[in-house]
């Protein structure tokens, strides 16, 4: 017995669904950059200058300021407390001073937050200026520290605004891997925001207050590390970072980070 074999070329059966090269992506996420992924240009040493794609489908880069050091044990790029190191996010991938909800979130581990016995450091800095002043910064983590490298304060600059979240932070800096994240989010008549910043999926600190009278600028600077300015970065490691506007993802920034903590707490270390 025979029968007819017949064989469809150039059929499209449209879902409506995107595949993601990352399960934590949705549909508000910018930007993702993971340090552990070789297709997207991590995985490996490199060098100063060399470019991390991000997985989402918006071809968004950043860039690292010096060689790095890739820990294939640990899943992250080595900080070594030296001046002038940071991963450079282009433009387009961060969060912009015209969204109404937005959330940061970078992976990292630090055993050192910078310089000795000062408050010229930076853990990460979105800002108009490399050097620290909140009345400029989109977002900006500033710790000061004793003569051990240990923070004594700790000071988030959101949109324009300074908030003193020493203890809140405190435990980010204890030399462990963690999941950190900073929420923007306006209210509904837009003359206020709730900022709230998470360790590992849990929100650590929450304050409303009025919009700052002049915004900042859009961020020149916008780094995961330390300006150029400053002395030295933070001892440590990168393993991920990325931007979600919560408004557009239908999700809660908990649902974000929930998801991308379930699937990166178990690569790092």
């Amino acid at each position: 017995m025979s029968g007819r074999i017949e064989v469809l070329k150039g059929v499209v059966n449209d879902t409506g669904k995107k595949f993601y090269r990352d399960k934590s992506i949705n549909k508000g996420t910018r930007s993702v950059f993971d340090m552990a992924v070789d297709a997207m240009g991590g995985d490996k040493d490199l060098a100063a200058g060399a470019i991390i794609h991000d997985l989402t489908y918006n071809d968004h880069t950043g860039a690292f300021s010096l060689a790095k050091t890739y820990s294939a044990a640990n899943k992250g790029m080595v900080f070594a407390g030296v001046k002038n190191d940071g991963f450079d996010l282009d433009a387009a991938s961060c969060m912009k001073v015209s969204d109404t909800h937005w959330l940061f979130m970078a992976w990292v581990k630090v055993t050192k937050a910078g310089s000795l016995s000062t408050f010229n450091n930076q853990l990460l800095h979105f800002s108009t200026t490399e050097t620290n002043g909140y009345a400029n910064a989109l977002l900006s983590v500033v710790p000061t520290t004793d003569a051990t490298g240990q923070p004594t304060k700790i000071e988030l600059a959101v949109r324009g605004k300074n908030y003193v979240v020493t203890s809140n932070l405190l435990p980010l800096f204890d030399g462990g891997r963690h999941q950190f994240a900073v929420e923007c989010e306006f209210s509904a008549d837009g003359t206020q925001h709730t900022v709230r910043a998470y360790i590992d999926k849990v929100v650590v600190f929450t304050s409303t207050s009025a919009l700052a009278a002049t915004p900042p600028g859009e961020p020149t600077t916008r780094r995961i590390g330390t300006s150029t300015p400053f002395p030295l970065s933070w001892t440590g490691m990168l393993y991920r970072a990325r931007v979600d506007d919560v408004g557009t993802s239908g999700l809660t920034a908990t649902d974000i980070l929930t998801a991308d903590y379930n699937l990166c707490a178990s690569r790092f270390s």
